[in-house]
């Protein structure tokens, strides 16, 4: 794996170069935006040796906003080899899973029976349960 210092010095380079085409922008509004920590922020665009440890939770939030990525396989992939490698160490589990997969899990019949299991599991089979009715108030 990478040494904290040669991923520190890979994103400080990608936020600088990012700030640099925004300039604009001030670390409170880029990590409003990217939903980072201000305080990991204020620590990555300090001088060498301000960041001594990091939260790989905050790497990918910033990555993810920094390349203008939504999921976790585009962001790994967009990342440079010293931050990807260090971040497939951690997220390899949920990068190698595909969301197209489903798990049909057979409900036991005799749940059906009791009105409360009824209800319980109905209401949580339904994923998209929108109040379709127009609202005619005036």
């Amino acid at each position: 794996m990478e040494t904290t210092k040669e991923i520190v010095n890979s994103l400080r380079a990608n936020l600088a170069d990012y700030m640099s085409t925004r300039p604009s922008l001030s670390i409170r509004s880029i990590a409003k935006a990217s939903g980072c920590n201000r305080y990991f922020l204020s620590k990555l665009t300090s001088g060498p040796g301000a960041l001594k440890t990091y939260d790989f939770h905050q790497i990918l939030l910033l990555l993810k906003f920094l390349n203008e990525k939504d999921n976790l396989r585009a962001t790994l992939d967009s990342a440079n080899s010293s931050v990807r490698d260090a971040l497939m160490a951690v997220f390899k589990a949920d990068c190698n899973a595909t969301s197209s997969e489903k798990t049909i899990y057979k409900i036991p019949s005799g749940l059906f029976y009791d009105f409360d299991n009824f209800i319980i599991i109905s209401l949580a089979s339904h994923s998209n349960m929108k109040n379709n009715r127009s609202d005619s108030r005036g």
